[in-house]
């Protein structure tokens, strides 16, 4: 179909999320045995990146630029060693020009790294893995993506290792006789993370990264806690996102985090439900967003930034009209 495919544990997902625009995407889910599952997907992208070829076709209108295409295709096995706990592999591989249909990526079970070797190194090869625990309606959880990775250079200051990582809890609360949520989550995403040697090859499509919203040279600091009181449900969420440079990063290119500059927004947010009847349903939230150097591109830092700072207030109405059998 043509929507997002969503990969990994937590709100804000660092493998494929559902906030870069939809693309066009099939694949299959295999259950090996009772405790083992394969998934397997291909996805088409839109690269932006002008195909001057078409050019002599279509130059008598500039606003319709053709564009080179790139794909995704992406496995991974899910692993249930128990009811608890569900560990997860993934691979992702995005590559373009002319090749919008890679056959060799299409084998079932087959590690995507020997044969983008085998084809000459030229396309951009991500794993990742996660883990989550439920103990007690309560999970933990933490994912990784892993880029480029140089072993030995695992713990040196200056690494060729390209890590983004999440680690969070969603624990279920239950005050004043009612369940409510508790969400707390932090990822951390290096400077060079979701790009490649060739434009072509970046983890993007219409210039979103697939995976985490913020990209890379990112952080964030998400809270959220949910609690219903009789017929009313109380909502606090807080968010702290900070972005810099996106770095281009072969070639040894080392710099120092948030050097050229950065954007950081805070989101505040509180709201309340009201639930009547099952029938009328009010819903009022009242936010703060502070927004430091509004306007920053991390593909472009030389540009012109702003602090802002915002109050929205949000009321909606739903009336759900009873059912009626024909």
């Amino acid at each position: 179909g043509l929507n997002n495919q969503t990969w990994g544990p937590g709100i804000n997902k660092i493998i494929l999320s559902d906030k870069s625009p939809h693309f066009f995407n099939l694949g299959y889910k295999w259950n090996l045995s009772r405790n083992f599952s394969y998934t397997h997907l291909y996805g088409r992208l839109e690269s932006q990146i002008e195909d001057s070829s078409y050019f002599d076709i279509y130059d008598t209108d500039l606003r319709r630029i053709p564009t080179f295409h790139r794909s995704i295709n992406a496995h991974k096995i899910n692993y249930l060693p128990s009811e608890q706990i569900t560990i997860s592999l993934y691979e992702m591989i995005v590559y373009g020009g002319n090749r919008s249909f890679e056959p060799y990526y299409f084998l079932p079970l087959v590690p995507f790294l020997p044969v983008q070797t085998y084809l000459g190194d030229l396309d951009n090869d991500l794993i990742g893995m996660s883990i989550e625990l439920e103990l007690q309606n309560n999970l933990v959880y933490t994912s990784l993506v892993v880029d480029e990775w140089t072993p030995p250079d695992t713990f040196n200051k200056e690494h060729k290792n390209w890590f983004i990582y999440q680690f969070g809890v969603d624990i279920e609360t239950n005050l004043f006789d009612n369940k409510g949520q508790f969400v707390l989550e932090y990822i951390y995403s290096d400077n060079r993370v979701y790009r490649h040697k060739f434009a072509i090859n970046d983890y993007y499509s219409y210039s979103y990264p697939l995976g985490f919203w913020a990209g890379p040279h990112s952080s964030q600091l998400f809270l959220f806690f949910e609690q219903g009181i009789g017929q009313y449900d109380l909502k606090i969420e807080y968010s702290d996102s900070k972005r810099g440079e996106s770095i281009y990063g072969y070639n040894n290119n080392f710099s120092e985090r948030y050097l050229n500059g950065f954007e950081r927004k805070k989101i505040y947010k509180i709201g309340l439900s009201y639930n009547y009847d099952n029938q009328i349903f009010l819903d009022f939230s009242y936010s703060i967003i502070d927004w430091k150097n509004a306007g920053f591109d991390p593909l472009n830092i030389n540009i012109d930034t702003k602090d802002i700072v915002k109050n929205n207030i949000q009321l909606s109405i739903n009336y759900l009209f009873k059912e009626c059998k024909l």
